[in-house]
């Protein structure tokens, strides 16, 4: 179930009028999975260094949603589950920026395992913060045994075998292993 705030139609025009009564709810669907991979095998997921989020992100936003869905068609026609994107936050941060840090999925959180600790990227690097790693973090990890803490990982600590494993979750995705990650530079296509 998502809440749902919203004002009824009213007159035409821009802006919400004084008369315009307002309405909550909360709508319950089926939502689909982002990630649909049909069977029980790690992710391929695929980076560009072009596909970057540029600024700290404080909710959704529509406009994050178009780029998103084309990245993920070019993932899906390249034979890959998912798109990632590196983070381009470079201000008003807390956690230092590394070149090539990772940022989020298209419509997940990364998660790293290094030994007995999950590696939680840092808020601030762009990341949108999805509603299934909090409860993660909080209870699921604890539960299993495991410590999480949060910290920047790179390409090159994944290229270096520094990361023992990667996992996308998010809100319609359950803890999803990644397997393999076609890095490109520029634009992604069969050809390269």
């Amino acid at each position: 179930g998502r809440p749902s705030i919203g004002f009824d139609a009213g007159r035409i025009g821009v802006g919400i009028h004084k008369d315009s009564r307002m309405f909550q709810a909360v709508e319950f669907s089926r939502m689909k999975k982002y990630l649909d991979t049909c069977e029980e095998k790690p992710l391929v997921v695929v980076a560009s260094d072009t596909w970057k989020r540029y600024e700290q992100i404080g909710g959704k936003f529509a406009s994050g949603y178009a780029a998103a869905s084309v990245y993920t068609t070019i993932a899906q026609e390249l034979g890959a589950n998912e798109a990632v994107y590196f983070s381009g936050v470079t201000e008003g941060r807390t956690s230092q920026f590394r070149e090539g840090e990772w940022c989020d999925g298209s419509g997940e959180e990364f998660l790293f395992r290094v030994g007995n600790t999950f590696i939680i990227l840092p808020p601030d690097n762009g990341r949108l913060g999805g509603t299934s790693l909090a409860p993660f973090q909080e209870f699921t990890a604890r539960e299993l045994g495991y410590d999480t803490e949060i910290a920047v990982v790179t390409l090159d600590d994944v290229r270096k075998r520094n990361i023992d494993a990667a996992f996308l979750i998010g809100n319609a995705v359950e803890l999803s292993p990644v397997g393999k990650i076609w890095h490109y530079h520029g634009k992604p296509d069969r050809s390269t």
